[in-house]
Formats: structure tokens, C-alpha cells, sequence
């Protein structure tokens, strides 16, 4: 079942903070052709998009921060919750972690995965798992040129299962 939120009153907000965080000059880590702000910008969507669908305010998030985060980028029932984005709209899209994101894997408790639509103001919410899970269940595989973790979505579970978890804590 997908599960869409819309994220339409969040757009200008994520397109200001993307700009916010993106360093003139700086290479892109991902050895991506997209530019330094648009790796930026799919970031702070994946991050906006997670929040505000499990009713996170944003003001007691990590996401406005425009440093980098402490591994997490938000707290949900007492867990600490990193977002990641997926812009492949395909059929099996997959939670990848790259070798300089391995690193924060351990300071976060869940991750969740969010996809791109093909609409700017909607996002597909796709799943989560725990990082304990990830690391149990991860595979690897080699994406442009670096060796990359994946778990499947079909190995997640789904987004109205962690938002029925209770209600939000804050800090």
C-alpha cells in the first residue's frame, strides 16, 4: 500500500534550507551528477517529509540546524530517527547507505525511507527499520563506483505501523 503525504506547504521551507546548507564550491560526497544543493535539497525533503508526517514540529528537530546533524534528525516515541531520501521512482527501491554515512548509523535508532513522486509537492513514505535490523539484514553492492549497505523495501515496515507507535515525544 503507498502511503503519500503531501508536502506542499513545506516546499519553500525545504528549498530555503537546502540553500542554507550548501557551501559554494564544495564537491558533491556522493560523486553524483546532481549539483551540491539538490543532494542537499533531497536531504531536507526526506527530513521535513518524515517529521511532519509522524507530527513532529520542525522546531524540535535537527533538520533547521543547517550544520550537519548528530546522526539523527529528529526524536519520535523516544527513538532517535534519521531520514533518507530515494529519488528512483522504480519498483524496487531500496534504504542504501553509503560508506560516509556508516558512520552516524550508530548514533540513530530508526531509519526511514522516503521516495520521490513525480509531483515536487508529494513524497511516497515507503518505510522504516531499525538500525539494529539494517545491520543484521544489510547486503552489498557496488552503486556508480562505491560499495554501498542496502535492505529492500521489502524488508521495511510500513510507515502507519511506526505512527501508531504512541504519541510523539519531544524533547
Amino acid at each position: 500500500m503507498k502511503i503519500i503525504h503531501d508536502i506542499a506547504s513545506h516546499v519553500s521551507l525545504i528549498n530555503v534550507e537546502a540553500k542554507g546548507r550548501t557551501k559554494p564550491g564544495k564537491a558533491n560526497y556522493r560523486r553524483s551528477p546532481k549539483s551540491d544543493y539538490d543532494c542537499n535539497r533531497m536531504g531536507v525533503k526526506g527530513e521535513v517529509s518524515a517529521a511532519t508526517y509522524l507530527g513532529v514540529s520542525l522546531e524540535y528537530t535537527n533538520i533547521l540546524d543547517r550544520q550537519a546533524d548528530p546522526g539523527w534528525d529528529f526524536r519520535y516515541c523516544g527513538k532517535k530517527v534519521d531520514a533518507k531520501y530515494i529519488s528512483y521512482t522504480g519498483r524496487n527501491r531500496d534504504m542504501m547507505i553509503t560508506p560516509n554515512q556508516v558512520d552516524g548509523l550508530s548514533r540513530a535508532d530508526i531509519l526511514v525511507l522516503v521516495g520521490e513522486r513525480a509531483s515536487d509537492s508529494e513524497v511516497e513514505m515507503i518505510g522504516y527499520i531499525s538500525v539494529k535490523k539494517f545491520m543484521e539484514i544489510k547486503q552489498q553492492k557496488t552503486y556508480l563506483t562505491d560499495p554501498q549497505w542496502y535492505v529492500s523495501e521489502h524488508s521495511m515496515s510500513s510507515m502507519p505501523e511506526m505512527k501508531c507507535w504512541a504519541e510523539p515525544m519531544l524533547f
